[in-house]
């Protein structure tokens, strides 16, 4: 039966004072900030000016230009 190799392919990762630091990787946590700070402005944002743009083309010219033309 053939030996496994101990140490991975690849470069061996960092030690400081003795112990092994894991290479960064994306978790979880990540995924839920990336979504909260990135994410939901960008949709609010968004949604903001779809507003804006209602109320505009509905005042100013009598028709809808909006996502909230398909809902209303």
């Amino acid at each position: 039966m053939a030996e496994r190799p101990t140490e991975s392919p690849g470069p061996a990762a960092p030690e400081i004072r003795g112990h092994r630091i894991p290479k960064r990787r994306f978790t979880g946590w990540a995924l839920y900030y990336l979504l909260l700070y990135v994410g939901l402005p960008i949709v609010v944002l968004g949604l903001l000016v779809d507003a804006v743009l209602y109320f505009v083309f509905t005042g100013l010219l009598g028709r809808c230009y909006a996502l909230f033309c398909l809902f209303l």
